[in-house]
This record gives C-alpha cells, structure tokens and sequence, in this order.
C-alpha cells in the first residue's frame, strides 16, 4: 500500500512563489496496491538508475539547476529537493523554479519570460547551470505557441554556444506533464503527426487545449530538436499517476512526496539520467 505521504520540505510549500500542493501534501492517500502505468518509448530502456543523492549533487560538479515554466515545474522543483533531502544529499539549494508562463515575452505574460531569468546567467561569463525549461499548458490564444516556437529557436540560436554541449549552459528541453490516465477531462494521446494549425480546431476554454498538450510536445521538439538547438530531450510525458495523489478535479497537478521507491521520483530520475549520459537524448 502506499501509505501516507511524508513530510515536504518547506520550500516546497512556499520557496520560489510556488504554493500549489499547500494542504494536499499531508492527506492520506487512499488503501490498497499502488497501481503505476509506465509507458517507454520502444527504444527505452524498462531500467532506472538507481537513484543516489549524493552522486546527483557530484554530478552538478556546483552547477545550479533551474527549472524554469509553468507550475508543473514546480512541482518537479520540490520533487527534486525532497528527493535530495531525504536520500542524505546536500545540494538542494541549488535547485531553483523560476515562475514562467509563456516563456517568450508578450502580452498577458505570467512569471517572467526565459531571457529574464537567464539573463544572470548569460551575462556572467563565470556562471556554469543547467538549464531545464519546456512549454506549459497555458497556451489559450490562437497562435501564441507558434510563435514562441519560433521566439525559442531565435534565441537557442542567438546564444547557441553557451547552449552547446560543451558549453557552460547546459539547456535540456522538458515535455508537458501528461494528464492522469483516469483524468475526465483531457484524452491524452499522442498524434501520428503535427498539424501547424491545430489551434484553430480546439476552443480556447479552461480544458479545451489539453488534448493539444501532446501536440505542443511533438510541435516543440520537432522544431528545436530538428535544428540541434536543443540536444537533450528530458521526456514526462509517460508519466501516469493514480488518481488520489490530485486535488480533483485537476489533472495536471500532482501534489506527492518524494518516495523514491516509485515512478513519482521518474522526473528527477530522467534528469539523473541526462547528467550521467549527456550524449544520451532522453525521449
């Protein structure tokens, strides 16, 4: 059975403006067997690497992670240092959700755009982090994703040095977190192919662009990936979760503690795994 959830760190209720999970984090979870669906790609690997919180604080050889979107990211952010905490690690404070809607700059932005954040970093000629940041689900006006396709490619392209492998950024490209598999309200399938105006077809409600969050997926990574802007692809988009780690009727949001011992820690298992293999495209 799974239990009940354990104690977050407090960051993860109030660090970096994300307070989502506040009040759902210490419920019960409901009884019986904790029934996970992992999807692999064919190409992947059923394996994980055995998660080691010390050697993932190595690895950052003192290089900060950022984690730099919408609130599915700060959700991986706390993931990440509850992860680090509880496994006897001493890097969490180089963890860090940086508040970004839309990524690119424009009108009705939420958070701060990708090159507000980055700019520290860019400036810096010292600053040595990896940079971990994808498109959310908040895409409600007709075009807008497109357009900050084109506005990332621009400016991968832009800084494309720093950004290369050996550069002192290292950029990793997340996908959208997928809806929970008995969510009501989105179907989640991945399409055979992308339509450049998809967003024509969906009605721009509160849950009408969620069937499109695979297509933003396909869309994004077809263009930043195609072009080598984008070199590692940290993929989500497998990840299912039961039903009672959400606060309903939400299916996006998933308020959990850090148990390494199931698919919750799969996000920060798959960045793990791009730090240890960093010629290895993740998806």
């Amino acid at each position: 059975s799974y239990g009940t959830a354990s104690n977050p760190h407090p960051g993860m209720l109030a660090g970096d403006g994300y307070n989502c999970c506040r009040g759902t984090a210490h419920r019960q979870s409901a009884e019986g067997p904790a029934e996970w669906i992992w999807k692999p790609f064919e190409q992947e690997s059923l394996s994980r690497p055995a998660w080691d919180a010390k050697h993932f604080c190595h690895l950052l050889g003192g290089r900060d992670v950022y984690l730099i979107g919408d609130s599915t990211f700060g959700q991986q952010w706390g993931v990440v240092v509850n992860m680090i905490l509880e496994s006897g690690g001493t890097c969490q404070d180089r963890i860090h959700h940086r508040a970004s809607d839309f990524l690119a700059p424009g009108p009705g932005e939420r958070g701060k755009s990708l090159q507000f954040w980055l700019e520290p970093l860019l400036s810096n000629a010292s600053a040595r982090a990896v940079i971990v940041t994808g498109t959310g689900a908040h895409y409600n006006q007709f075009g807008r994703f497109n357009r900050t396709v084109e506005w990332l490619a621009a400016f991968f392209a832009e800084h494309r040095a720093l950004f290369a492998r050996d550069g002192r950024l290292r950029l990793i490209w997340r996908t959208n977190n997928a809806p929970h598999a008995e969510c009501k309200k989105a179907q989640f399938s991945k399409p055979v192919k992308y339509e450049p105006g998809f967003m024509l077809n969906a009605a721009p409600t509160k849950y009408g662009f969620w069937k499109a969050v695979a297509l933003y997926d396909g869309m994004s990574v077809d263009r930043l990936g195609r072009t080598a802007l984008v070199s590692t692809i940290l993929d989500v988009t497998p990840l299912y979760l039961r039903p009672d780690t959400h606060n309903p009727p939400d299916c996006l949001h998933y308020c959990f503690d850090a148990n390494t011992g199931t698919p919750m820690s799969l996000m920060t298992y798959k960045l793990y795994e791009a730090l240890m293999r960093p010629d290895k495209v993740c998806i």
